[in-house]
């Protein structure tokens, strides 16, 4: 599979007072099937107990521990409710992570005679899947729900500012 990227972008350019130039430019890209490698509680990750797991029975011994009052933090073994517990790790190497970037850029400038000047004024977001091991980038940030991307879509972290 191969990682498909979107770049856009238009600027309109109009001439303003004192023989200036105005500029307004809408850039974007969009990405999608960025790799993600799963594991630990990121999304993609094949090794974590199923949603609910911790008040039922315990899959080998047939306890319900959480009916007896015990919280999931005390349970004797949580590697029971995980589908592959014999296990310390899998990471499952896939394609289910994707980011957009929109930007607004706006420019005046007046280049000619004896008084010049340039303004620019820019506003950019960063969006898509914080999971914070994609090739989103090193300071993407934490998942908070390991069962799907969707539910991490957010700012992503080495965005500046996001509102």
């Amino acid at each position: 599979m191969c990682i498909r990227d979107r770049t856009y972008n238009i600027t309109i350019s109009q001439r303003a007072p004192w023989r200036s130039v105005a500029e307004f430019q809408y850039a974007g890209s969009r990405s999608r099937d960025l790799l993600s490698v799963g594991g630990g509680t990121n999304p993609g990750s094949v090794d974590i107990a199923p949603l609910g797991a911790y008040f039922g029975a315990d899959p080998k011994t047939g306890i319900n521990q959480y009916a007896q009052g015990i919280l999931p933090n005390n349970f004797s073994n949580l590697a029971d409710f995980l589908p592959y517990g014999n296990y310390t790790g899998i990471n499952l190497v896939g394609h289910l992570s994707y980011s957009n970037y929109n930007a607004f850029i706006a420019t005046w400038q007046k280049q000619s005679g004896r008084f010049t000047f340039t303004s620019n004024y820019s506003f950019s977001k960063n969006l898509g899947c914080r999971d914070g091991q994609t090739s989103n980038g090193n300071g993407d940030g934490s998942s908070v729900w390991p069962y799907g991307c969707a539910q991490n879509y957010g700012c992503l972290l080495y965005t500046s500012r996001c509102v």
